[in-house]
């Protein structure tokens, strides 16, 4: 389908060639037939100066579609009826319909589907309009154009061997329409920790390194903490106060039973026995506060322990990704000493254009490819989608999850995504070093014999990668030229390239 601009100098050609007057200006509408246009008229066109679309190409913006017709509205033939001879003669008239050649979508269904058209197309066969901003391969064809009547004959088969033509016959793929963007692989955060002493003190013992594997709960490093000797002494004797007082009060009510003791001692030695178990449990809180656990802070209680050995454990089941920790150094809190890691998934984050993002949902198959073309391919699912678009790179976060059974996916690689948004039924596709871009349409190439090949208008459908799906224009079987296809679109217009740039010894 023609761009704006191309239909402008159409009809404009058109109306210079049979001398319409546009808007009843015409010979039967009274202005002049000399060749003198009246007073506000368009001298080349023959319509109301102020009125011109062809002169005022702005004139198409600024009047907007014809909710109607679904046409622009300086264009609209059926409002504006005196543009029909203009459409005929630029010889873009379907007569049988009563509509342009060009938006007649009984004649030329495939434009009723075109991907890159605005408007819709209502009982009377009037088309959409083509979007001239709109991508080369997202363009219908124009239903004017003559290409497919041309043929590009060889003078010779040789000549088409020392040209490096190859060919590759169409056959019907999956259509899986895909959104591509940069990926970058991450340790899953949820399975990631940075490992640090619970308390300060010397490293006595490092246990574990750079890439071991470690279970939940295995030791890292052994720290020398007088704090923890402090705060365990203080539960030793807090216990043993309270053991004491325990038997105070045994024997004071004992003696109150025999008259030997009064009630006052006893709610003493009560009192006493109270103030000793919440001397206990502050002690033992203050263990817990300096990263003991509670079972660890019973077993020393019970054991009496007082020894300032305190273990740095991973938390979970993973890999040493770094570590940091050396025997002797006093460290504290605030230094991380191992980074544990579970290796066993990783994200891959994602960097989808902002234009994309829209047919992106989370559960989607995602195919994230590291090390180039030859480079492994791994499958993923999308599992999370920023809310927020990169004011920078106008791009929008997505995070894919990977199995990573083996650890062959290391973080901090780069690679580039491809999320399935759409699954179809297998359809004809085209190489994409089959498609040309002829300056109006899509085509390609089908080989007639070794010595002729015909042209052939597309309009493509979803990119599958290396293809096009084909919506129209070609069918399983044909063969179409992909290596040097660029040669015969320099041809296009001559009858035999025997002698042209194709031309070979």
């Amino acid at each position: 389908m023609r761009s704006a601009s191309a239909l402008f100098r159409s009809i404009a050609v058109g109306v210079a060639l049979a001398g319409v007057l546009l808007g009843g200006c015409g010979p039967s509408g009274g202005g002049s037939s000399g060749g003198v246009a009246p007073p506000g008229v368009c001298a080349e066109h023959h319509v109301l100066e102020a009125d011109c679309p062809f002169c005022h190409k702005d004139l198409v913006a600024k009047l907007g579609m014809c909710k109607e017709h679904g046409v622009p509205e300086a264009l609209c033939w059926v409002c504006k009826p005196s543009l029909v001879a203009a459409y005929k003669a630029a010889g873009d008239w379907c007569g049988g319909h009563g509509v342009p050649e060009s938006r007649c979508v009984k004649c030329h269904p495939a434009l009723a589907a075109a991907p890159a058209a605005q408007g819709t197309a209502d009982g009377d066969g009037i088309s959409v309009v083509a979007d001239p901003d709109a991508p080369r391969r997202r363009r219908a064809p124009s239903a004017t154009c003559t290409t497919e009547s041309k043929r590009v004959v060889l003078a010779s088969a040789a000549i088409a061997a020392s040209a490096g033509f190859r060919t590759e016959p169409i056959a019907l793929r999956p259509v899986v329409e895909t959104v591509t963007a940069n990926a970058e692989i991450e340790f899953v955060q949820s399975a990631y920790a940075r490992v640090a002493a619970r308390v300060g003190g010397t490293l006595r013992e490092v246990r574990h390194d750079l890439g071991d594997r470690v279970a939940a709960g295995d030791v890292l490093a052994v720290i020398d903490a007088p704090e923890i000797a402090t705060a365990k002494s203080d539960i030793a004797q807090a216990r043993s106060l309270a053991a004491l007082w325990s038997r105070n009060l045994e024997r004071e009510r004992a003696l109150l039973d025999r008259s030997l003791s009064t009630q006052r001692e006893v709610i003493a030695a009560e009192t006493s026995l109270a103030e000793a178990d919440v001397a206990l449990a502050a002690a033992k809180q203050r263990l817990r506060n300096l990263g003991v656990t509670v079972a660890e802070v019973e077993r020393a209680s019970a054991a009496g322990d007082t020894s300032s050995s305190v273990d740095v454990v991973a938390p979970f089941a993973g890999v040493v990704v770094a570590r940091t920790a050396v025997t002797g150094e006093v460290v504290d809190t605030t230094r991380t000493l191992f980074d544990v890691a579970d290796t066993s998934s990783v994200w891959a984050n994602l960097s989808v254009p902002e234009s994309g993002v829209s047919r992106v949902a989370v559960g989607q198959r995602a195919v994230v490819q590291f090390g180039g073309e030859r480079g492994e391919r791994v499958v993923g699912t999308v599992s999370w989608i920023s809310p927020s678009v990169d004011t920078a790179t106008r791009t929008v976060a997505v995070r894919v999850v990977m199995a990573n059974p083996d650890g062959t996916l290391r973080p901090g690689a780069f690679g580039t995504a491809e999320i399935a948004v759409r699954r179809g039924d297998p359809q004809a596709a085209v190489p994409k070093a089959a498609v040309q871009w002829e300056g109006c349409c899509n085509v390609a190439f089908v080989k007639v014999s070794d010595v002729e090949f015909a042209p052939r208008k597309l309009l493509l459908g979803a990119d599958l990668g290396e293809f096009y799906a084909v919506e129209s224009g070609l069918a399983a079987g044909d063969v179409v030229v992909t290596e040097g296809s660029y040669l015969l679109r320099t041809e296009i217009r001559k009858d035999s390239i025997g002698a042209g740039c194709c031309d070979g010894d």
